[in-house]
């Protein structure tokens, strides 16, 4: 059999690249004898976007930086069920975060207008001792806002 494209494969140091001008997936292991469908890699049909792609119900999990003992933490899962958790493997909610120990964790928002620092923007959170936060961090009021029971949405308190 001769085949109608041509697939590269580069080893650079540790670094293994594959160029190709159409779909290209890096599959692994076998499902009772048959190739596996779990990939990643990516796609033309979808402008080349990558794809990782998990069609049995285990998580897809991200890994970063050797830890003590010489393990590798997982930083974040995506659970068959669409849930995603940051520090933690089993998330109960579509977004679910943990820090471990005794730890404050937040979510920020920022702009380019207000700018990107720890210091600047709106942060939602807990402290390290379990007390819900909002704080708003600018000069700025805090507003909120509910649907009045038709398509209007209308302010109902300001703080600031």
């Amino acid at each position: 059999m001769k085949p109608k494209i041509k697939l590269i494969i580069i080893c650079l140091s540790s670094t293994i690249v594959i160029q190709s001008n159409i779909n290209a997936q890096v599959s692994t292991g076998t499902n009772n004898g048959n190739p596996s469908t779990n990939y990643c890699g990516w796609d033309n049909l979808t402008n080349g976007s990558l794809m990782i792609k998990n069609e049995s119900n285990n998580p897809i999990n991200f890994l970063t930086n050797t830890g003590a003992g010489g393990t590798t933490p997982i930083r974040m899962t995506i659970q068959g069920s669409g849930n995603i958790g940051i520090g933690t493997t089993n998330p109960n909610y579509l977004l679910h975060q943990n820090r471990a120990g005794n730890n404050a964790t937040y979510h920020q928002f920022t702009n380019t207008n207000i700018g990107t620092t720890s210091t600047d923007g709106f942060l939602i959170g807990i402290t390290a001792g379990g007390i819900a936060e909002f704080r708003q961090q600018e000069a700025l009021s805090m507003r909120f806002f509910t649907n009045d029971g038709s398509a209007s949405i209308k302010e109902r308190m300001r703080i600031g």
